[in-house]
C-alpha cells in the first residue's frame, strides 16, 4: 500500500496568553551566499566535465596550434602521459616557447606526447626548411638543444623539434643485442626490449607526430635529422634502424645499439661521437658499430673525444661544421602514386637511396 497523503492538521488557535512566535526567516546575506555556493558548485561540475574532453584538455595545458590535436582524440581513454622533465633544457628551456602536446589515438587508447618546436626565424614563404629531431637523455634533459640553438646564426634556417618521453617509457630498444657491445659496462640490463616492451617505446610517437608536422610547416621531408645523446642516442639509433626511410642523417653522441642491426642503417649517413672516459656505455659500444657500418658500406664519422666522461652539453659534438655537413645529406625520394602505409609514418615516397656522401668535416682537436 502506498501511503497517502495526510490533509493537513488544523493549528488550535492561539490565546492571548500563549501567542504563536513566527517562523525565523533568513537574511537576505545569507541566502546570497548560498546561491553563490551553489553556483560555484556547478561551474566545478561543468570544468570538471570539459576536461574530460582531450581537446579542451589539450588547449589548456599546451596543445600545439601547427598540429589539431581534436582531429586524433577519438572517444576512448585518456592518458596523459607525465614527461621526464619539466625543463628539458634547464634554464634555457624559455627560449624553446611553450611546451605542446599532441594526442595519438591506439586500440582505443588515448597517449599524449609533449614536445618543444622552434621554428625558423626567418621563413621564406614557399620555401622548405630542413627539420631536426633531437632526443633528450636518460634524465630527460635536451642539453644539446641548447647547443644547437646556440649555433643557428652560423647555420642555415632549420626546425627543431625536441619531444619527451614519457616518465617511464623510453624512445627505442633494440630486439636482442649480439653481446659484444658493452665492454666493461653493464648497460645491457638497462636497455632490453624485456624491460620496455613494444608500448613502452614512444619513437612511433614522435614519428606520428612528424608526419602530422609535415604538411602543415614548410619542413622539407628530404632532410629529416635525428640528432641524441645518451638515451637519446640510442633513440637515434633505433630511428634509423626501425624508420630508415624517414631520414637523411643522424647524430649520435654516447649511445647504444645491437649490432646486429647495422644492415638495416646503411642508407643513412650518421656521425657518431663518444667519449674513451664514458662510465656508463662502454666506448667499444661506439667503436664497433662504426667498424661493422664501414665494413658494410655504410656512410659513417667515428669520433672519440678522449677526453670526455659523458657529457651531452659537450659543445664539440654539435658544431657548425657538423650540422652544415649533415644539412648536406638528403634522402632522395621516387615519387609514386602509392597510398601511404596505414600508420601515417611514412613520408609518400620514401623507397629511394641515399644521396652520395659529402666529406665528413674534421672534428675539433680534443685537450690531451
Amino acid at each position: 500500500m502506498v501511503d497517502q497523503p495526510q490533509p493537513p492538521k488544523s493549528e488550535p488557535s492561539a490565546s492571548p496568553k500563549t501567542a504563536v512566535k513566527p517562523a525565523p526567516q533568513s537574511s537576505p546575506s545569507k541566502k546570497k551566499g548560498a546561491e553563490i555556493l551553489m553556483g560555484a558548485v556547478i561551474v566545478v561540475f561543468v570544468l570538471a566535465g570539459l576536461m574530460m574532453i582531450p581537446a579542451v584538455r589539450g588547449a589548456i595545458f599546451g596543445s600545439s596550434g601547427d598540429v589539431d590535436a581534436t582531429a586524433l582524440a577519438i572517444p576512448g581513454k585518456p592518458v596523459i602521459d607525465k614527461p621526464r622533465s619539466e625543463t628539458p633544457m634547464g634554464e634555457y628551456t624559455q627560449y624553446f616557447g611553450a611546451r605542446k602536446s599532441f594526442v595519438i589515438e591506439d586500440n582505443n587508447v588515448q597517449r599524449t606526447q609533449y614536445y618543444y618546436l622552434v621554428k625558423p626565424q626567418k621563413a621564406e614563404p614557399g620555401v622548405k626548411y630542413p627539420l631536426v629531431i633531437f632526443f633528450h637523455d636518460e634524465k630527460g634533459q635536451a642539453d644539446g638543444a641548447v647547443q644547437l640553438l646556440s649555433q643557428r646564426a652560423k647555420l642555415p634556417p632549420f626546425y627543431l623539434l625536441v619531444p619527451q618521453a614519457p616518465a617511464k617509457k623510453t624512445w627505442a630498444v633494440p630486439e636482442k643485442f649480439s653481446g659484444q657491445e658493452f665492454g666493461k659496462s653493464k648497460t645491457a640490463a638497462l636497455w632490453t626490449s624485456k624491460k620496455f616492451p613494444e608500448g613502452s617505446q614512444t619513437l612511433k610517437d614522435v614519428l606520428i607526430l612528424v608526419s602530422r608536422l609535415l604538411p602543415t610547416l614548410q619542413i622539407d621531408d628530404e632532410r629529416l635529422y635525428a640528432v641524441g645523446c645518451g638515451e637519446g642516442g640510442i633513440g637515434v639509433y633505433g630511428a634509423l634502424a626501425k624508420f630508415s626511410d624517414f631520414f637523411a642523417g643522424g647524430l649520435v653522441a654516447s649511445g647504444l645499439w645491437s649490432f646486429n642491426d647495422a644492415p638495416k642503417m646503411l642508407r643513412t649517413p650518421v656521425i657518431i661521437f663518444h667519449g674513451s672516459k664514458d662510465k656508463q656505455t662502454d666506448v667499444i659500444a661506439a667503436q664497433g658499430m662504426s667498424q661493422v657500418l664501414k665494413q658494410l658500406g655504410g656512410v659513417v664519422s667515428y669520433n672519440e673525444l678522449t677526453d670526455l666522461d659523458r657529457n651531452c652539453a659537450d659543445p664539440r659534438q654539435y658544431t657548425a661544421g657538423i650540422m652544415n655537413w649533415l644539412f648536406g645529406q638528403r634522402r632522395i625520394v621516387i615519387r609514386q602514386a602509392a597510398q601511404p602505409e596505414d600508420d601515417g609514418l611514412q613520408p609518400a615516397g620514401y623507397m629511394g637511396e641515399v644521396a652520395p656522401p659529402s666529406p665528413v668535416p674534421a672534428v675539433p682537436p680534443t685537450k690531451p
